[in-house]
């Protein structure tokens, strides 16, 4: 198919506005020449036996190229979603607005600190060099149980995903608890998991949430009676197991969140296996299984 020359130049307004259109009335920034957006795409940059490293040299610096190539990644590979497929093609060109990237385009100096430490805010140090830029799976012998809630239109749920120490999805869960509060639906679904966990026999458990209220419940108590009955079940099971809970960012925790808007959209108890899992909640789980930041709000 050849279409002409005026068909491209018109797809090519069309591309050129959606990255560089105004906003508001407000132009955006310009961050990138149009003929240096035209390079491979990551389906050319791999073939059957895996990544090409020389055409990702020549692309990316060799630390960049060191990590993607760490990354097992075939042609039947679960497809990244759209959003962070983009995210990362910004990442890769280092158009993303931290702060050494805007001293380089506005050519002046201006303090730098990351939010997490005193480090400057660098690329590298954000995506791979910061303690919390990656996931961390469980050791070996251990499971990772995410859970997540929420609350919408008064209307209450809850989902979560048991992961083992290679990273692979054992069980995924949502739930509905009609209304409620919300600790009702945070608390619930941690309880849930633990419950799920041990129906498939599995122990030494490492509970993660992104509720720091609902950690707070469990670890110190002295809250709302009506959560009184639900926590003293998390407790003895979590005691009885030797778990461990801990907080978890909500940018770490996309499956379990994704699982709850699910639960909330069918209102309903629903279990997934590992091969029945949809491609939308495989893909998030390829990406925390090695490690890929997954970034919200951009």
């Amino acid at each position: 198919m050849k279409p002409p020359k005026a068909i491209l130049k018109k797809l090519e307004g069309i591309f050129a506005r959606f990255l560089w259109d105004s906003r508001n009335d407000a132009p955006r920034l310009h961050w990138k020449r149009w003929k240096d957006l035209c390079i491979p795409t990551v389906r050319e940059l791999f073939d059957d036996t895996g990544w090409n490293t020389s055409k990702l040299f020549k692309l990316v610096s060799y630390i960049i190229a060191e990590q993607i190539g760490n990354i097992p990644i075939t042609a039947e590979s679960p497809i990244i979603p759209t959003s962070v497929s983009f995210f990362c093609w910004r990442l890769w060109q280092g158009l993303i607005p931290i702060d050494v990237v805007i001293q380089r385009r506005i050519g002046s100096h201006m303090a730098s600190r990351c939010q997490c430490c005193s480090a400057i805010e660098t690329i590298q140090h954000l995506f791979i060099d910061s303690c919390i830029a990656n996931q961390h799976t469980p050791l070996e012998g251990f499971y990772k149980v995410n859970t997540d809630g929420c609350v919408k239109d008064g209307f209450v749920s809850g989902g979560g995903i048991i992961k083992d120490s290679s990273g692979q999805c054992v069980r995924a869960f949502f739930s509905s608890y009609g209304e409620c509060h919300i600790l009702e639906a945070e608390l619930p679904a941690i309880f849930y998991g633990i419950i799920l966990a041990q129906r498939l026999v599995l122990s030494n458990l490492w509970i993660e949430s992104d509720s720091t209220l609902a950690i707070h419940c469990i670890t110190r108590g002295g809250l709302p009676w009506y959560i009184q009955a639900t926590l003293c079940h998390i407790k003895h099971l979590l005691t009885f197991d030797r778990g461990t809970i801990s907080h978890i960012y909500r940018e770490g925790n996309q499956v379990a969140d994704l699982l709850t808007s699910e639960g909330w959209d069918r209102r309903c108890y629903f279990e997934y296996s590992t091969q029945d899992l949809p491609r939308r909640y495989r893909s998030l789980v390829q990406i925390d299984k090695h490690g890929i930041p997954t970034v919200r709000g951009l």
